[in-house]
């Protein structure tokens, strides 16, 4: 009878959330404890930020950095960064990897206002309007331009494109519906106890 009731509830579970999960496949991930290890030593190498890719420990050069996803992102005083936190952290880059389909990036950075490191998971994407959408959509104060190695702030940012008459409203409210969508994905899969990684 359990069994039953615990099938039952997983079909109308899946069907209320199809429209969510149409396009959603799941890949294993290769992201190992040396890989953990590896990305503990990246971290601690470069205290003020970082964006690497986390199977290759490859850094990017250019593009703009953007996380796609506010509910992904840790909170952490950097003293405060162990394996719980990493496994954690490599937990939220496969699930955004695999929901968004987009190569996923290991990123953080400290913020010395408030003396905390921000782990998230990033996109680093070529064109800089289109990571100030996926900024705004996700709620970040700010992206990050790779080449420059500069904070560019969200909102300064889209006033300047909106006076210069380069905002395009279509992109972003797509860009924004997409956001909100992987958004959604990633609660229900990190809160599901039936997806193990």
């Amino acid at each position: 009878m359990k069994k039953l009731f615990f099938k039952l509830l997983i079909l109308s579970i899946f069907t209320v959330y199809s429209p969510l999960f149409a396009d959603v496949s799941f890949t294993k991930t290769h992201i190992d404890y040396e890989d953990i290890n590896l990305l503990t030593e990246h971290i601690k190498n470069h205290p003020n930020g970082f964006t690497i890719n986390p199977y290759t420990q490859e850094s990017p050069s250019n593009g703009y950095v953007v996380a796609p996803v506010k509910d992904a992102e840790i909170k952490i005083k950097y003293s405060q960064i162990d394996s719980k936190h990493l496994k954690e952290y490599i937990r939220n880059l496969e699930i955004i990897a695999s929901l968004s389909k987009e190569q996923v990036y290991a990123g953080g950075w400290l913020n010395n206002d408030d003396s905390y490191y921000y782990l998230d998971a990033v996109y680093v994407i070529n064109n800089e309007n289109e990571a100030l959408y996926i900024a705004n959509a996700a709620d970040q104060l700010a992206i990050y331009n790779l080449a420059t190695n500069e904070d560019i702030n969200t909102s300064d940012a889209l006033e300047k494109i909106k006076k210069n008459n380069t905002f395009d409203d279509q992109e972003s409210k797509l860009i924004s519906s997409n956001i909100d969508k992987l958004t959604k994905k990633y609660n229900i899969y990190k809160n599901s106890k039936m997806i193990t990684f």
